[in-house]
């Protein structure tokens, strides 16, 4: 099949991403789409205090097609800009590539981000031969359930929460509105291609959310490892947000559930061992284990950091903080809520609803600390019909984890 744009012009697939502090990652993620045929990635450090700079510059000895840059130059611009990193280099680079006729497609994507084939060979020319090379294709995230081993490589089955959001490759030549997130909003007024063929079609209530009936997992999609393990989603919430002075990540709401959008992909063994092979390969051609052991610890770092902050900043931000830690099991995480709670509790302790609310907060950590609040609150409200069904559901939810 033929790898040429509708214009005739050989297609070239580029990737430009932000990252920070991503040192620990950036192997894996750079190998995965240099392996599935996208033809140029650039990557663009912001804020960035590990080593990222030396595993870029000898990944870009071996491969020059992996460019990276410093993007610091964004932060003396006026807050209000700084806060939209991501849009300026997006922008810049979408421009840059237009003038010089340097890419026929390019894809946003994060290092958290793994453009995959479902048979785990197609490549991404293919796919696009495939759906059409004229237009924008949106590819249907599948969320990770932060279940993983510390520092774990992609594996060969994956386990996650099918999203109705995701990440959109455009033709370079596409003419658009705005830049966005997930889906940008195309001059033409029309939605993108799904991963099927279909078109794209958003919610009334968030547009660049795919419609329900059309959500799916696709031939291609987006293996978004947003929480990768319990310990490196801690880690990760201690990077904050740009613009923002809360210390931790709070447009994170916790580590997912499994539930009726958990989907399982199984890759072919074949095709998965031949990517093993070629990343180990890659791993020793940039120095991989040069900079391993500088880029873990600045994780473990990090992680250290986000545990020992946490009761500083309860008081000020408890509902954030239950939110984004909510799924957290860590006795050394855990343990700090509870003590918050508890004082709290002891502050409080003829206010029901303030009893009900730790309840619901504690229970997914600690059923008997919830039990605990909720006869407390019984006390006081003795017919309470929420209280005694509240006890009643955490009861039977103690029962079955015993059973």
């Amino acid at each position: 099949m033929s790898e040429t744009s509708v214009s005739g012009a050989p297609l070239k697939v580029k990737i430009v991403a932000v990252a920070k502090d991503e040192a620990a990652y950036l192997t894996d993620w750079v190998h995965h789409h240099l392996f599935f045929g996208f033809d140029d990635i650039e990557i663009h450090i912001n804020r960035t205090t590990d080593n990222s700079s030396q595993v870029l510059a000898d990944i870009n000895k071996e491969y020059p097609n992996v460019t990276w840059h410093e993007a610091d130059w964004i932060d003396m611009c006026p807050a209000s800009a700084k806060k939209q990193i991501q849009f300026i280099v997006y922008a810049r680079a979408l421009d840059i590539a237009r003038r010089e006729n340097s890419a026929t497609h390019i894809l946003f994507l994060d290092i958290d981000e793994f453009w995959c084939p479902m048979d785990f060979e197609t490549s991404i020319k293919g796919c696009l031969n495939s759906l059409g090379t004229d237009k924008a294709i949106f590819f249907e995230w599948l969320n990770d359930l932060g279940n993983e081993e510390p520092f774990t490589t992609l594996t060969k089955v994956l386990s996650g929460n099918l999203s109705p959001l995701g990440k959109t490759l455009l033709p370079v030549s596409v003419a658009i509105h705005e830049l966005k997130h997930h889906v940008p909003q195309l001059a033409v007024g029309e939605g993108p291609l799904l991963a099927d063929g279909r078109t794209f079609v958003g919610r009334d209530n968030l547009e660049q959310a795919v419609l329900p009936e059309l959500n799916s997992l696709k031939p291609f999609f987006i293996f978004h490892r947003a929480h990768r393990s319990e310990y490196e989603y801690v880690s990760l919430l201690y990077r904050g947000r740009p613009g923002n002075n809360f210390a931790y990540k709070n447009n994170r709401n916790g580590l997912p559930r499994r539930g009726g959008v958990t989907k399982e992909v199984i890759f072919p063994g074949p095709q998965f061992v031949e990517y093993q092979k070629s990343l180990q390969q890659f791993k020793k051609r940039v120095k991989h284990t040069e900079h391993d052991d500088d880029a873990r610890q600045f994780v473990h770092e990090r992680y250290a950091t986000a545990v020992e902050n946490i009761t500083a900043n309860l008081p000020e931000h408890y509902k954030d903080m239950v939110r984004i830690f909510t799924g957290v099991r860590v006795d050394e995480v855990r343990t700090q809520f509870q003590a918050f709670r508890k004082i709290y509790a002891q502050q409080h302790s003829r206010n029901v609803e303030i009893l009900k609310q730790l309840a619901r907060h504690a229970v997914p950590h600690d059923v008997d600390e919830a039990i605990g609040y909720l006869e407390q609150a019984l006390v006081i409200r003795p017919k309470g019909p929420q209280i005694k069904a509240l006890l009643a559901e955490f009861k039977e939810r103690k029962a079955r984890r015993q059973g």
